[in-house]
């Protein structure tokens, strides 16, 4: 008498529907299994950030590394775990200066363990840092040392490492027309 009428299970759909859902499931499941495995590259993209500047930066490229095939991940780098940066294929890392030339907060960690570490074998990882700063920060010119100094320690350190690079350490600047863009 209802208007959509409720039939039990076994009534409204036979054993054999309910293998064939299971059998679409299967291969929907298979075929992105299988385009998971025909994208590119891994990139991991680690930002250091105080301010978003850095982190805004990283998030954007990730995206466009996915809009172009590759296999992202962007995350902080006190949140990654720094065992696995050893087994990684391409890595861009991304801080900005805080204080006088010292890392931000979500890096300072990242940072500690990388420049003490005596066993981390970096040969088979390539590697690029970007740093954001602002030379005209510091006017005393014994000062301008700190102007991307995170970046800069972190580029030669992870080179120290045996990591290589893919260019040059990248330096953004406020002071540029394009502010860090520029760089």
């Amino acid at each position: 008498m209802k208007r959509h009428p409720e039939f039990s299970a076994s009534l409204s759909a036979s054993y054999g529907s309910e293998v064939r859902q299971l059998q679409k499931r299967k291969a929907k499941d298979a075929y992105s299994k299988l385009l998971e495995g025909l994208y590119g590259a891994p990139m991991t993209v680690l930002f250091a950030s105080d301010n978003g500047n850095a982190e805004t930066l990283a998030k954007r490229l990730g995206n466009r590394g996915k809009a172009r095939g590759l296999k992202t991940m962007v995350m902080a780098m006190d949140d990654y775990p720094l065992e696995d940066l050893s087994s990684e294929e391409n890595v861009v890392l991304i801080t900005s200066t805080a204080g006088q030339g010292e890392f931000p907060q979500n890096g300072r960690n990242f940072w500690e363990a990388v420049r003490n570490s005596t066993d981390l074998d970096l040969a088979n990882v390539n590697f690029a840092v970007f740093a954001l700063g602002d030379s005209h920060y510091w006017p005393r010119k014994e000062d301008r040392v700190y102007y991307n100094k995170p970046g800069k320690d972190l580029h030669v350190r992870l080179m120290d490492l045996g990591a290589q690079p893919m260019t040059d350490c990248g330096l953004g600047d406020d002071q540029d027309p394009d502010g860090y863009q520029t760089g």
